[in-house]
């Protein structure tokens, strides 16, 4: 399932457009003086202007065999978010490997290799091998009901968790929605507080928007 499109709000726009185009080197596509759109690999990410707005998880699939040099590339831009000291994290039931960092709202981004997708590349790692939005959390009250949400949309496989606790991973390695309890877990691998932050979805199967924790489809596009 391909994230085609996502959209986010960031209360500093300015601030945004110097960190994914100058830090991460992603391409700045377009820009206005409410909005900014950066392509990340097969996705279109673009943010939004508002004063008022909370700190969101994004992952972003990288090729299945640069876990190593893209750690190494991250290390000279951001500082590295650990976990048990360590600032690459094994996934094995995911078989994959991953490393996280702050954006300049505090979003906390994702890098992830997924071995499954087998996707490699010769060349030495840079940001423009990133396949894609892979992963974007929702930080809500009911883990179940917004699955079922979800679903009613497009059928969506669980690809870890359990929809009666309070996480599950609904989609593919391609496209996760990350659907945790905010009352009680928070965004690995951090101790910060997980909030219910609006974006706007359009994919290739399922598109919406998520608004206040609720989920209104709309049309692709």
């Amino acid at each position: 399932m391909q994230l085609r499109k996502v959209t986010i709000y960031t209360p500093n726009l300015q601030a945004a457009i110097a960190f994914y185009s100058h830090t991460l080197k992603f391409p700045l596509l377009i820009k206005s003086l409410q909005s900014a759109t950066f392509r990340i690999g097969k996705t279109r990410l673009t943010f939004i202007r508002r004063e008022t707005s909370t700190p969101y998880h994004i992952g972003i699939n990288i090729p299945s065999n640069k876990e190593t040099e893209a750690l190494a590339w991250l290390q000279d831009k951001v500082k590295l978010l650990t976990f048990e000291d360590q600032e690459m994290v094994d996934f094995p039931k995911w078989d994959s490997k991953a490393m996280f960092f702050y954006d300049m709202d505090g979003n906390v981004i994702e890098f992830i290799a997924r071995k499954n997708l087998y996707y490699t590349e010769s060349m030495p790692f840079h940001s423009s091998q990133s396949m894609g939005i892979s992963e974007i959390g929702m930080a809500v009250d009911d883990v179940k009901g917004t699955y079922e949400q979800l679903n009613k949309i497009y059928p969506l496989p669980i690809f870890d968790g359990d929809v009666d606790g309070d996480f599950v991973a609904a989609g593919d390695e391609k496209g996760l929605f990350i659907i945790i309890n905010k009352n009680t877990r928070s965004w690995f691998p951090t101790e910060d507080k997980a909030y219910t932050s609006d974006f706007i979805l359009n994919g290739k199967d399922i598109s919406f928007r998520f608004v206040d924790g609720d989920i209104y489809p709309t049309a692709s596009n």
